[in-house]
Formats: C-alpha cells, sequence, structure tokens
C-alpha cells in the first residue's frame, strides 16, 4: 500500500512536470531526464537525493528512482525539480 501511495504520488507529480518514465508494479522505476543521466545523479547526489543512473545499463537518459517514505519522495521531487531547471 504505502509503494502503491508512493508511485502515484510520483506519477502525479512527473506528469506536472511534464516528464516521462515508465510505471511499475514495483518499488523502483525509470525516469526520462532527457539529459545525461550521469549528471543529474551527480546534481541529485548534491542535493542529498540518491539515484542510479542507468547509462552502464544502455539508457544514458534514464535515472532509476526507488518508492520510499512520503517525506523521502517529496524531497525527490523537489530536488528533481531543482535539478531539472
Amino acid at each position: 500500500q504505502t509503494v502503491h501511495a508512493g508511485l502515484m504520488f510520483f506519477y502525479e507529480a512527473l506528469d506536472r512536470m511534464e516528464i516521462s518514465y515508465f510505471r511499475t508494479h514495483s518499488n523502483f522505476f525509470l525516469i526520462d531526464v532527457k539529459q545525461p543521466a550521469d549528471a543529474v545523479y551527480e546534481a541529485l547526489l548534491k542535493e542529498g537525493v540518491i539515484v542510479r543512473s542507468m547509462t552502464s545499463y544502455g539508457f544514458p537518459h534514464f535515472i532509476r528512482v526507488n518508492v520510499g517514505r512520503m517525506d523521502e519522495n517529496i524531497r525527490c521531487i523537489e530536488a528533481l525539480k531543482k535539478v531539472m531547471q
């Protein structure tokens, strides 16, 4: 239930930000950041948010985000907004 609520939060926030992603039934999903994923990973890390760059998996513009507690999910979205500007 927590994961489902977290996914819905992320999907709604990313839709408002007009950022593409892959829906999932798991506790993690991929976001298309439309720029080098390694750079977004580094910028988010500086904001205290840990994601995974998917460059080494052949997806150079995607990051993987794990769903967490709601406060963590909110922090992730806020950091992503800052980094994507």
